[in-house]
């Protein structure tokens, strides 16, 4: 039987998103942070953007003992733009859990939060 974990990382998480992340992020933290997601088994979806898709979504869908969490990356200081801000606004307002997170830490400590609700 495939371990379902490895083929979900394999999937929807791929090298490339990782490279993008770290892109985004000189200092490597977001791409850290996306290893130690998938590390505690957390199912992630990048999301690219594109013409087919709603505009302003925040970049990584997470899953994660049972509870569904939307992350906005941005570098330290970074500050998520007009749009993102409404759309993690809806997010909030439809019951659903969105942050901005800036570094490993707040990630780790989003995901932390999470696991003791679960």
């Amino acid at each position: 039987m495939a371990d379902t974990r490895k083929v979900a990382i394999s999937c929807l998480v791929e090298p490339r998103h990782v490279e993008y992340l770290r892109r985004r992020a000189p200092d490597g933290n977001l791409s850290q942070a996306l290893r130690a997601l998938l590390d505690r088994g957390a199912f992630i979806v990048k999301l690219h953007g594109g013409a087919m898709q709603r505009a302003g979504l925040p970049d990584l869908l997470v899953v994660y003992q049972g509870r569904t969490l939307w992350l906005e990356v941005k570098q330290p200081g970074g500050r998520p733009t007009p749009l993102q801000a409404a759309t993690i606004d809806a997010i909030r307002a439809a019951g659903g859990a969105a942050y901005v997170v800036t570094s490993v830490a707040e990630a780790l400590r989003i995901v932390d939060e999470a696991e003791a609700m679960a």
